[in-house]
C-alpha cells in the first residue's frame, strides 16, 4: 500500500507547478481529482493550445480523475463544496484573489471545515509583484537565474528547465506532506502559502555563482567513435581524471580542456567510461532527454511503482464522489 493511500486531494491546479505537486501526491498514493473548467485544463494541448494531448499533459496528469466544475455558478461552487466536505487536500495555483471572488479560497474553505489543508501556489511573495501573472521565466528573471545564465553561457534567457515552477512544485508537496502530519498530531488542518521566487531563491543560494564548475571542471568530450560523454572534476577528481586519460602534470589548468578533447578523440567513449568510473572519476554519457513516462522517483519497502496511468479525459469522472 502507498504511503498516501486514502488521502483525498482536490486540485485546483495548472501550468506547471501546481500540477508537479499533485502528481506528487498522486504517486504516492493519494486519489487526487481534477477540477477543470467547462473548456478543459488550458495545456490539454500543451503550450501551443494546439493539438493532441502532450507529452507534458501526459508526464504531469497521469494518475488522477477529473470532473468539471463551473465554480462562476451557484451549482458549480455548491459541488465544489460538496466535494471540498471529504477533501483531505485542496491545492490551487490561480492569479491571486480568483479563489476568493469565487468563494473557494483558503481560509474560507477552512472556516467551513477545520480539518482541511489547503495550499495556494504564487509566483511572488514581493507586495510589488503579488498580483501579477507568473510564469517560469519572470520568476527566473526576479531571482537571479536569468542573470547566472548569462554568466555560464553568454545567454540572456531563463533556463530551458523551468526551474521555477519545479521549485515550487517541490516546495508545495513538501508543506503538504508536514501539513497532514501536522493535522494527524493536532486534529487541525492548515494553510500553506507558496511562492514560485521564494522556492527558487532557496535552490538559487546553493547554485554555482562563482562558476566553479565551468570547463575545465565540466567537460563534454568526444570518444573516437563520436559519441560524447561528461565528466565532472571538482577538488579531488582532477587528478584521476589526468592519470585516464594520460595528460601531464605540467599541462596548466588552462590548458586542460583541450589535452582532454586530444586524448579523447584516441578511443571510444565507452571505453574511457569503463576506465573513468573505475578510477572513481564522475562522469555519463551525454544521452538525449527521455520521451518514455518517468516512474516515481521513491520506492518504498523494496516496492518500485509502476507509472501512473493516462490522464483522464476532460470530465471523465462527472458526479463520482471519493475512492
Amino acid at each position: 500500500m502507498k504511503p498516501l493511500h486514502g488521502v483525498r486531494v482536490l486540485d485546483l491546479t495548472t501550468f506547471l507547478a501546481g500540477p508537479l505537486a499533485t502528481r506528487a501526491l498522486a504517486d504516492l498514493g493519494a486519489d487526487v481529482l481534477k477540477v477543470e473548467p467547462p473548456t478543459g485544463d488550458p495545456t490539454r494541448a500543451g503550450w501551443t493550445g494546439e493539438g493532441e494531448a502532450s507529452f507534458y499533459w501526459q508526464t504531469l496528469h497521469g494518475g488522477r480523475r477529473s470532473t468539471v466544475i463551473d465554480l462562476s455558478g451557484p451549482v458549480g461552487h455548491a459541488r465544489f463544496l460538496e466535494l471540498a466536505s471529504g477533501a483531505d487536500v485542496v491545492v490551487e495555483n490561480l492569479r491571486p484573489g480568483v479563489t476568493a471572488r469565487f468563494g473557494v479560497d483558503g481560509p474560507s474553505l477552512r472556516a467551513r471545515f477545520p480539518r482541511l489543508i489547503t495550499c495556494a501556489i504564487k509566483g511572488f511573495d514581493e507586495p510589488e509583484l503579488a498580483g501579477i501573472a507568473a510564469t517560469d521565466g519572470p520568476v527566473q528573471a526576479w531571482t537571479g537565474s536569468v542573470e547566472l545564465m548569462e554568466a555560464w553561457c553568454g545567454s540572456l534567457l531563463p533556463m530551458p528547465l523551468q526551474a521555477g515552477d519545479i521549485a515550487g512544485g517541490a516546495a508545495a508537496s513538501q508543506g503538504i506532506l508536514a501539513a497532514l502530519l501536522a493535522r494527524e498530531r493536532s486534529g487541525s488542518g492548515s494553510h500553506v502559502d507558496i511562492s514560485l521566487s521564494g522556492a527558487l531563491t532557496q535552490w538559487l543560494a546553493v547554485t554555482d555563482r562563482m562558476l566553479t564548475l565551468r570547463p575545465p571542471v565540466t567537460m563534454v568530450l568526444t570518444g573516437s567513435d563520436g559519441e560524447r560523454f561528461l565528466v565532472q572534476v571538482p577538488l579531488r577528481f582532477a587528478a584521476p581524471l589526468r592519470l585516464v586519460l594520460g595528460i601531464a602534470e605540467d599541462v596548466e589548468r588552462a590548458d586542460l580542456a583541450a589535452a582532454a578533447e586530444t586524448a579523447a578523440a584516441t578511443h571510444p567513449a565507452a571505453v574511457w567510461l569503463g576506465r573513468l568510473w573505475e578510477a572513481g572519476v564522475p562522469a555519463a554519457p551525454v544521452r538525449p532527454p527521455a520521451n518514455d513516462l518517468p516512474k516515481p522517483p521513491w520506492t518504498f519497502n523494496g516496492e518500485v511503482p509502476e507509472p501512473a496511468g493516462p490522464p483522464p479525459a476532460l470530465g471523465a469522472n462527472d458526479g463520482e464522489g471519493w475512492l
